[in-house]
């Protein structure tokens, strides 16, 4: 399997023709070896642009997906990023260059371990990997962007009170038909802006299932 020739194919025939044209969005598609992020059994499909399995009942975002959240969350240079449910890395990696600071939350230790080798192994040092509650984020901060890389039933309320005014928060989330879509959320005050991406699939992390509300 010529990984490299698959790389490239998957940015020119399922990014480029699929809105994504930021270039160093892509540049950095181009670069990072997505068969060391999903499970062994899923390496020959690696950049097939679906959900791959990652271990643990968990998914990576197929890159369609992940390329159009990240290309939308407008990505800058001094900005600082939590990245939740970060599972093997792949998306902080993606991430990383292309910012002063990346925070990851995962809740799996062995995903985290996997993660760590991957941060090591491409020489990604601006990387801060912590156990933790994806859904609980990091109280008491605010980041500039957050990415939830997992899908969600819904986004947490306390995750917009991380972000900071002008923020924006990128997921995959039930939409009001009950189907899963990219979704960059903007933050104005105390104003939250939807705006959908594209349909896409997955399973929702159980972390993020909608919360029953009892009404008396």
């Amino acid at each position: 399997m010529n990984f490299e020739k698959a790389r490239m194919n998957m940015v020119e025939s399922q990014l480029r023709p699929n809105k994504v044209s930021d270039v160093l969005v892509l540049e950095r598609f181009a670069a990072v070896p997505r068969e060391k992020f999903v499970d062994h059994s899923c390496q020959l499909m690696a950049y097939a642009d679906e959900p791959l399995a990652i271990g643990y009942g968990r998914t990576v975002m197929a890159p369609m997906v992940c390329g159009r959240i990240l290309q939308d969350l407008d990505l800058e240079s001094a900005d600082s990023v939590l990245v939740l449910a970060g599972g093997t890395g792949y998306s902080a990696l993606l991430i990383a260059p292309l910012v002063e600071h990346v925070t990851v939350v995962e809740e799996n230790p062995y995903l985290l371990d996997i993660a760590r080798k991957n941060m090591l192994d491409l020489n990604i040092r601006n990387i801060k990997l912590l156990e933790g509650k994806p859904e609980d984020g990091l109280p008491k901060k605010q980041f500039d962007k957050i990415l939830i890389d997992a899908p969600t039933g819904e986004v947490p309320a306390s995750l917009f009170e991380q972000l900071k005014d002008g923020g924006l928060l990128g997921t995959v989330t039930k939409n009001a038909d009950g189907l899963l879509e990219a979704t960059v959320y903007s933050k104005n005050g105390k104003t939250i802006f939807e705006q959908p991406l594209l349909e896409t699939k997955g399973e929702i992390l159980a972390n993020f299932a909608i919360q029953e509300r009892f009404v008396f």
